[in-house]
C-alpha cells in the first residue's frame, strides 16, 4: 500500500478506524518512512503521517486533548517527555508484545523508549592522542579555542545540559559552560556532521556529537564523508549522556488498537535492528545488540538520566546558554 501521506502541521487526516492509524512525528529520518511503508504494507493498517518538531507537536496535542487527531506521538528527545506527562495527552500503555525486553529505566506507564543515542566527544586520531574522558574537561583552559560543538538552539545540546544540570546542579553546570564557551574554536555552526568535518579539517581538536551521525558519515554515499569517518577516534565520557527517542499513544486515541499494533511493531526484534543497522542508533531491546560499527566504537557506561524529569531543567537551560553566551 505504501505510506498513506505526509501533512503538514496543520492539516488532519480523515478517520477510519478499521484500516488507520494518525501518527505525529518529531523523527525525520529515511528510516522511519520506509519502516511505517513497511508497517502499512504488513498489517494493511494505512498511516496518517503528520511531521513537525517536538513542540508544534506537543502544543497540537495538548489543543486538541478532548478531541485528538493523533493516535501514536513519536518524537526525539526526552527533555519533551515532562511536558507531555504533565499535560496528560498520553494513554496509559495497554500490554505491549516485546515490552518485557525493555529496561524499566527506558519506559513508564505512559511511554516507552525506541532508540537511544549517545553524545560523545570525537578527535582526529591521526593528529590527537585523546587527553580527555570527562564532559568536565572540555571547559578546561587547557583547551582554549580548541571545541567544536553546535549551536545552544540544538536539542542535542539543551538536553545535554538540561541532564547536567539534573545531576550537578546550576551552579557547577554554569560554571562548565562558561569555561566550555571560552573554549570555542569558532562560533557555533552547522550540525553534529559539520562539527566532526571541522575537526578533521583541523579547525579544533574536540568536537561533541551524537553517536548517530557518526554511522551517517561512515555510512555516506559522499566518499568525502567516509574518509572523515576513517579519521575520528571516538571517546565515551565517564557517565556518558544518552537520550531517546520515544512513543507513546494518545489519550482518547480514536483508533487505539491500531495505536496498539503501530507501536509493538517499532518495538519489534526487526524493527529494532533495522534502527541500528540503518540509523546508527541503539536499541532499546535488551535481546537486539547494537549494530556492528557502534560496538566498534566501544562500549560505555550510560548516567542514569532520570527521563520523566528532565525537561523540567530545559528553562534553566536556557537561561544558561543565554547568561554564558553560547549562540
Amino acid at each position: 500500500m505504501g505510506l498513506g501521506l505526509i501533512l503538514s502541521a496543520c492539516a488532519a487526516p480523515q478517520y477510519d478506524p478499521e484500516t488507520q492509524v494518525n501518527v505525529y512525528s518529531a523523527r525525520h529520518y529515511d528510516v522511519d518512512q520506509a519502516i511505517l511503508a513497511d508497517f502499512d504494507e504488513t498489517t494493511g493498517i494505512n498511516v496518517n503521517l503528520i511531521e513537525g518538531t517536538a513542540a508544534e507537536l506537543l502544543v497540537r496535542l495538548e489543543r486538541e486533548v478532548d478531541d485528538p487527531v493523533a493516535d501514536v506521538f513519536i518524537t526525539v528527545g526526552a527533555e519533551s517527555l515532562s511536558q507531555a506527562l504533565s499535560s496528560e495527552v498520553l494513554a496509559e500503555l495497554p500490554e505491549l508484545e516485546g515490552l518485557e525486553f525493555v529496561p524499566e529505566t527506558l519506559k513508564g506507564d505512559h511511554w516507552v523508549a525506541l532508540t537511544q543515542r549517545a553524545r560523545v566527544i570525537v578527535y582526529d586520531k591521526t593528529v590527537t592522542t585523546p587527553t580527555l574522558s570527562t564532559y568536565t574537561e572540555l571547559a578546561d583552559p587547557m583547551y582554549k579555542n580548541q571545541i567544536l560543538v553546535r549551536s545552544s538552539t540544538s536539542s542535542y545540546n539543551l538536553a545535554l545540559v538540561s541532564d547536567l544540570i539534573q545531576r550537578n546542579g546550576l551552579s557547577l553546570t554554569a560554571t562548565w559552560a562558561k569555561g566550555l564557551v571560552a573554549n570555542f574554536a569558532r562560533i557555533p555552526t552547522g550540525n553534529d556532521r559539520d562539527q566532526a568535518k571541522a575537526v578533521v579539517a583541523g579547525l579544533g581538536q574536540y568536537a561533541i556529537m551524537n553517536t548517530y551521525y557518526l554511522s551517517l558519515l561512515a555510512n555516506s554515499s559522499d566518499p568525502a564523508e567516509v574518509a572523515v569517518s576513517e579519521k575520528l577516534g571516538v571517546i565515551f565520557p565517564q557517565g556518558t549522556h544518552v537520550n531517546l527517542s520515544w512513543a507513546g499513544i494518545v489519550k482518547r486515541a480514536k483508533n487505539p488498537e491500531a495505536a496498539k499494533t503501530l507501536v509493538e511493531y517499532l518495538l519489534s526484534t526487526d524493527i529494532q535492528t533495522r534502527y541500528t543497522t540503518l540509523n546508527g542508533e541503539y536499541p532499546v531491546r535488551s535481546d537486539v545488540e547494537p549494530s556492528d560499527f557502534l560496538k566498534a566504537l566501544g562500549t560505555f557506561t550510560a548516567y542514569p538520566v532520570g527521563y520523566e524529569r528532565l525537561g523540567d531543567k530545559t528553562l534553566e537551560a536556557l537561561a544558561l546558554f543565554d547568561a554564558v553566551r553560547w549562540p
